[in-house]
Formats: structure tokens, C-alpha cells, sequence
């Protein structure tokens, strides 16, 4: 599947940014995904997905699912 991921809710998590760091899980995904060179979904201990990092390319199915569904499937 190729989806480009461009337009993300920035800032509509449900879970808040760590204390005093004004930085959401979308923008601690796009760090993380920068230091490893690849796309990172970040999840909650029930598999809810909280913020993904920006992604253009190739795209398999459980991450798109993740992504729209907001779940890890």
C-alpha cells in the first residue's frame, strides 16, 4: 500500500505532551523517526495509538490500519 502521510492531527492527542517540553507525540515520533531513519507509531499499554512521524512511501497494511483506526490491530 502507498499512502503518503502528510496531514496528521497535530495536537489532537488525548494523551498530553510531557511536562514542559510543549512537544506532542506527533512531533516526539518525527524526532525519534529522524534518529532512526524510519517511521515510528507511538502506543499506549493498550495498544491505542497516540502519535505516528510524518511518512511518505511505501506502506505496509498494519501500519496504515494503526493509523486510521487509531489501534493497533
Amino acid at each position: 500500500m502507498n499512502a503518503p502521510i502528510s496531514e496528521r492531527p497535530r495536537g489532537s492527542s488525548t494523551t498530553p505532551a510531557r511536562p514542559g517540553t510543549g512537544a506532542s507525540p506527533f512531533d516526539i515520533a518525527d524526532r525519534i523517526a529522524e534518529k532512526v531513519g524510519g517511521p515510528v507509531i507511538i502506543e499506549d499499554a493498550s495498544f491505542q495509538v497516540l502519535g505516528y512521524s510524518a511518512f511518505v512511501g511505501p506502506m505496509d497494511r498494519g501500519r496504515a490500519e494503526a493509523i486510521l483506526g487509531r489501534r493497533i490491530p
